[in-house]
C-alpha cells in the first residue's frame, strides 16, 4: 500500500509489514527530473565538469576556508575555544590586499546563509547559492569585479584541463583505431602519437630508440 499526502510519497508499506519513509531531501516531484548540469557542476566556481573529471567544490580552487578557531562566537561553523597553533594557518597570515594579518586575499567569509555542514563537519556551499561576488570574502578589498575575476580565473583553468583531456582521450581512441584497422607497427605509431602531440615517455629521444629496438625483437 503507498500512502501519499498532497501528492507526495510519505511513507511506503511494504507486504512484510515494513515501513520505509522518505527523507525531506529526496521528496520531489514526478514532472521535476534530475537535472545531470547540476550534478556535475561546481558550487562554487560553477564550472561543469560533465562527470569527466570529477571536479567539485571540495577540491576547487575557489576552496580557501577561513581558520575555524578564529570565527566569530555564534558562527556555526566554529571550532575549538583555544588559540590555533598550527603556524601553516591562514589565520597567521597577512592579506596582501587590505594588509590585514587573519586571511588572504581569496579566504571566504562562511556563514550558514550559503554554507551547510558536510560529512565530517566540512563546510560545504549550498545548492542554489548565488554565484560569489565580493561579500563571499573575508578580505574587504575584495569588491564583485575582483570575485568575479577569480572565478574567470579558474573557470579557464579547469576548462583547458577539460579540452585537454578529451583531445587526448580522443587521440588515444584514433591510435587504438588506426592500428586495430591498419595495422600500424610500434615506429608509426609513436609518430602518430609526437604529431597528435601526446605526452609519452617512450617519445623522448633517449627512450625512443630502446623502445623501437625492443618492439623489433618481440
Amino acid at each position: 500500500m503507498l500512502v501519499c499526502l498532497g501528492g507526495w510519497c510519505d511513507v511506503v508499506v511494504c507486504s512484510g509489514g515494513i515501513f520505509v519513509v522518505l527523507h525531506l531531501s529526496l521528496r520531489r516531484r514526478p514532472w521535476a527530473p534530475y537535472n545531470l548540469q547540476d550534478m556535475t557542476r561546481c558550487l562554487l566556481c560553477g564550472f561543469d565538469s560533465k562527470d569527466k573529471t570529477g571536479h567539485g567544490q571540495v577540491s576547487c580552487d575557489l576552496r580557501h576556508l577561513p581558520c575555524r578557531r578564529t570565527l566569530p562566537a555564534g558562527n556555526p561553523f566554529k571550532r575549538h575555544a583555544t588559540s590555533c597553533s598550527d603556524l601553516a594557518c591562514v589565520c597567521k597570515k597577512t592579506c596582501p590586499t587590505c594588509d590585514i594579518t587573519g586571511h588572504d586575499n581569496s579566504t571566504l567569509a562562511v556563514n550558514s546563509i550559503h554554507f551547510h555542514s558536510g560529512a565530517g563537519g566540512s563546510i560545504l556551499r549550498k545548492e542554489g547559492a548565488p554565484p560569489l561576488c565580493g561579500a563571499n570574502f573575508v578580505c574587504h578589498e575584495i569588491k564583485d569585479l575582483q570575485a568575479s575575476g577569480f572565478v574567470k580565473a579558474v573557470l579557464t583553468n579547469y576548462q583547458k584541463k577539460l579540452d585537454g583531456s578529451t583531445r587526448l582521450a580522443g587521440a588515444t581512441k584514433e591510435l587504438v583505431g588506426n592500428t586495430s584497422r591498419s595495422g600500424l607497427n610500434p615506429s608509426a605509431t609513436l609518430a602518430r602519437m609526437g604529431e597528435m602531440g601526446i605526452k609519452a615517455a617512450t617519445l623522448d629521444p633517449s627512450n625512443r630508440a630502446h623502445f623501437e629496438e625492443s618492439s623489433r625483437l618481440l
